[in-house]
């Protein structure tokens, strides 16, 4: 962690929180040496149980995601470790998110048409 409880990863600044699940927190981060901006995803301390499980599962999510190859996938560009705290970076895809979606839809609900067109892709 670097100063006033940021994450820091060598090689990347991170730029904003882009969302938070269980497991980890992801950022808008850009990859420095290489100029691009990238989805970096970093394990959240004491996530899950005993350290050493929530670290197995992180790593297995990892190669899982690492094996799938689809248009619609976003591929993971590397990972690591610093600081103690496991962390992958992927491919940033701007656009909106299906929560911005659904909050943009009157009621949270969108036709049946759109639902499966996204659930297709």
């Amino acid at each position: 962690m670097g100063e006033n409880g940021q994450v820091r990863i060598p090689g990347f600044t991170i730029e904003r929180e882009l969302g938070r699940g269980a497991m980890g927190v992801v950022y808008l981060a850009h990859e420095t040496a290489l100029g691009r901006d990238v989805a970096l995803k970093v394990l959240r301390p004491g996530y899950g149980g005993s350290d050493e499980d929530a670290r197995q599962r992180f790593q297995r999510e990892v190669r899982a995601t690492a094996r799938l190859k689809h248009p619609n996938i976003v591929p993971i560009l590397s990972t690591g470790e610093s600081e103690g705290r496991l962390w992958f970076a992927m491919q940033f895809v701007p656009g909106e998110t299906l929560e911005d979606v659904l909050e943009h839809t009157r009621h949270g609900r969108i036709s049946a048409a759109r639902a499966v067109r996204i659930v297709h892709e």
